[in-house]
């Protein structure tokens, strides 16, 4: 929702063609950026709740 309001303001505030494509890849690389950086926090944390998580534990060891 972020992402189409903004591109939404950006059509609101700049006439000038050249201006509304600039502001419109700079939203672009945001939300890529974004994505990114979120994927990346989102990995690490999984891997450090792994490497926390108790192992498996046969309920009757053979």
């Amino acid at each position: 929702m972020g992402f189409t309001m903004s591109l939404f303001i950006v059509g609101l505030a700049y006439s000038n063609p050249e201006t509304f494509h600039r502001a419109r890849l700079s939203d672009m690389d945001g939300s890529i950026f974004s994505a990114i950086g979120g994927g990346a926090v989102r990995w690490s944390a999984h891997h450090q709740w792994l490497k926390a998580a108790p192992k498996q534990v046969e309920p009757f060891p053979r």
